[in-house]
């Protein structure tokens, strides 16, 4: 990070929280050009999502956010926003990932939590307007198997068979999600974007929904 940008973030921070805070401290980064700044103030703690402007787009993360918080699902909503620098004030879900808390104990438990959230967004979030999860990426995501498992994981060599099998799968699973309603799809709905509450039986907080569509 620039000198200038980390003072436009200093900026930004005291301008939401004023000057009496703590940090920011790195939270976490995930696989594009955003980071996430943990910073503590009189109100408790606050994640600021820094995304320069010229790499990364905020519209879709402040979208999605509010259509989840909308919806009564736990994302974080999005308190404040300075579009010009890329900086995004949001509510801090905590540190416990449900991949850290998986267990033999937690498993059943935390795994029902996370099908509950995951029905909720498929019947209340509204998907209208999102990209449409079309033939063009659905094919695009159903070749990374091949590619980068059957290949590349695994080192097989594939024949002409082989892809004529696999195409002809790929269609049938094309036809059958084309076919059905179409939904909201987070389309990155795992265990590291999944946040444990304060308790056990809290609500799963949902992350890293920016690339949402509707399929």
């Amino acid at each position: 990070m620039t000198d200038a940008r980390y003072a436009a973030l200093q900026a930004f921070i005291e301008q939401c929280l004023g000057a009496d805070v703590q940090g920011p401290e790195p939270a976490s980064s995930d696989a594009s050009f955003r980071r996430y700044w943990r910073v503590q103030g009189a109100g408790g703690s606050h994640i600021i999502m820094d995304a320069p402007p010229d790499k990364e787009n905020c519209g879709p993360f402040i979208d999605v956010s509010a259509r989840l918080v909308q919806a009564g699902l736990r994302a974080p909503a999005v308190l404040a926003q300075d579009l010009e620098h890329g900086f995004l004030l949001l509510d801090d879900l905590g540190t416990r990932t449900l991949l850290q808390d998986l267990r033999p104990e937690t498993v059943d438990r935390y795994y029902d939590s996370g099908m509950r959230s995951l029905l909720k967004m498929q019947t209340s979030v509204d998907g209208s307007g999102l990209p449409s999860y079309d033939e063009l990426r659905l094919t695009a995501e159903m070749e990374l198997m091949p590619q980068w498992y059957l290949q590349a994981h695994l080192g097989l060599q594939l024949t002409c068979g082989d892809w004529d099998t696999l195409e002809q799968a790929f269609g049938l699973l094309l036809r059958s999600a084309r076919s059905q309603p179409q939904v909201f799809v987070h389309r990155d709905y795992h265990s590291r974007n999944l946040m444990l509450g304060v308790s056990d039986d809290s609500e799963l907080g949902i992350l890293d929904f920016q690339d949402a569509v509707i399929g």
